[in-house]
């Protein structure tokens, strides 16, 4: 049996086909190509049918331009609580790279926990605790 298979280089598009469950090509689930100008991009190849009737290349389109197509007509769709994972992801990324880290001061059994950003006179006013 031929099976029909269809490319994505849209990681997250790949990775909701796997967590839904489609099967990638055997032998070449993934193409690297290292372009002239320097860059690399991939390509992941999977099974265009794929299980409960679902269609790869619909899924792809739902995972980048077709979202707002698929909540309006089937709110409670896998590929929407999987799209959401993937936002909750990057807001939470954002939130990482936008908190200020708090230092860790270990002196004498004590322990400090201070912002980075904490002041020079912040800073000398803790440094009597040790």
């Amino acid at each position: 049996m031929n099976r029909s298979y269809t490319s994505t280089g849209n990681l997250k598009a790949a990775s909701a086909l796997a967590t839904l469950g489609f099967d990638f090509h055997e032998s070449t689930p993934c193409v690297r190509i290292a372009r002239e100008d320097g860059k690399e991009s991939s390509a992941y190849w999977v099974a265009e049918d794929g299980p409960r009737g679902m269609r790869a290349s619909k899924v792809i389109h739902w995972m980048t331009k077709g979202h707002a197509e698929l909540e309006e007509s089937d709110a409670e769709h896998p590929v929407n609580y999987i799209r959401a994972g993937f936002i909750n992801r990057e807001r939470l990324i954002d939130l990482h790279h936008d908190t200020t880290r708090t230092i860790e001061i270990r002196r004498n059994g004590k322990i400090l926990l201070l912002s980075e950003n904490a002041t020079q006179e912040t800073r000398q006013k803790f440094a009597k605790f040790f």
